[in-house]
């Protein structure tokens, strides 16, 4: 780590999704900007996110390439292994009950609310 005089680039000390709406990140736009460094930003989330930062550098985990920018680029999700580090390397296995159960990895956004009330209908 290099005071920011010396550094090629200024990376956001978090993901956008935290930072975005923080004094915090205003003022390290703002420095970033005076010093004339690039800043990098990445966006760690299921859909992808328009990050108002003119000319920043964006890494993120989920685009669509009609609407892909320029200084946009795309990077695999990381994740530990959960079946060792939660379970012991073993996937347990449930009975099958009278009801079903059903599982879901993603995100879910409470303004939609019309699929949520075809699921129930």
């Amino acid at each position: 780590m290099v005071p920011l005089s010396e550094a090629d680039f200024a990376v956001m000390p978090g993901y956008w999704q935290a930072m975005c709406n923080q004094s915090l990140t205003e003022q390290f736009i703002q420095k970033a900007g005076k010093a004339k460094k690039p800043i990098i930003v990445f966006v760690w989330t299921d859909m992808p996110r328009d990050v108002p930062i003119k000319e920043a550098v964006v890494f993120q985990t989920a685009s669509y390439r009609s609407q892909k920018k320029h200084n946009e680029f795309n990077m695999p999700i990381w994740s530990e292994d959960f079946l060792s580090k939660y379970l012991n390397g073993r996937i347990p296995v449930r009975k099958k009950g009278q009801r079903p159960v059903v599982g879901f990895c993603g995100e879910w956004y409470l303004a939609d609310r019309t699929f949520k009330n075809k699921v129930k209908e």
